[in-house]
């Protein structure tokens, strides 16, 4: 599944998707920043591609 969610700090309230498993079951997890000067889905959807990609053998 991805969800969408906001991760709040003192600055600033950064968008984030979130995918893992409907199964609620345990697995490691990557988190990928793309920076400020960049936006995710540039780059043929990079990040998302990567995101599916990881997913499928098992990291969220």
């Amino acid at each position: 599944m991805e969800k969408l969610i906001t991760i709040y700090n003192t600055e600033y309230a950064i968008p984030a998707v979130f995918s893992y498993s409907q199964k609620h079951e345990k697995m490691p997890a990557v988190i990928l920043c793309h920076g400020t000067g960049s936006h995710k889905n540039e780059v043929g959807n990079l990040f998302a591609e990567l995101s599916k990609r990881l997913f499928k053998i098992g990291i969220a």
